[in-house]
């Protein structure tokens, strides 16, 4: 089952401004591929008061509003990360699950294939031995892997409240 609809979560900052901007996201699911973005302070013109994508990393002072709670706004950015474009994963559940916890505490300004490969590698995740592709166990970026949505996931995501305002893209 498809889904569509546009969240607010409530406001957010951004640098350089006291003031706390209107946080959207667009959330999809379209053949059981889930793809999120947001906007910090859209404006008519198309551009964004603040950030734009995928912005789970810049709204951590996100002030909850509009039906959302902090728990119900915790849960929605661990979807986002953990699900997002489903079906584009370099990588296993185990694989992916080290490497979301491997970032944390990190200051990674980009992407960098080789480094995740180097922690993978130092512990014995390099290569799946759970997840085997053509008799071999899967190594790490090897091919697309396609996440199937659980049920919980598509039910919470069903549950989010609908923004009754609308961004300006809109």
């Amino acid at each position: 089952m498809d889904i569509y609809k546009i969240v607010n979560l409530g406001k957010a900052s951004v640098p350089g401004s006291s003031k706390h901007y209107d946080v959207f996201c667009e959330v999809k699911v379209a053949d059981g591929i889930l793809s999120i973005h947001g906007v910090v302070g859209p404006r008519k013109n198309g551009e964004a008061w603040g950030y734009a994508g995928q912005i789970y990393d810049d709204i951590q002072d996100l002030i909850p509003d509009n039906g959302w709670t902090q728990e119900m706004v915790d849960e929605f950015l661990d979807v986002w990360r953990k699900w997002h474009l489903n079906d584009l994963q370099p990588g296993t559940h185990r694989q992916m699950d080290f490497l979301r916890e491997w970032r944390k505490g990190r200051e990674i300004l980009s992407y960098d294939y080789k480094d995740e490969c180097k922690a993978l590698e130092e512990v014995g995740l390099l290569e799946d031995d759970q997840h085997m592709v053509e008799g071999k166990p899967y190594r790490y970026g090897s091919s697309w892997i396609r996440f199937e949505l659980p049920s919980e996931v598509l039910g919470f995501l069903r549950g989010l409240p609908v923004s009754m305002k609308k961004p300006a893209w809109v």
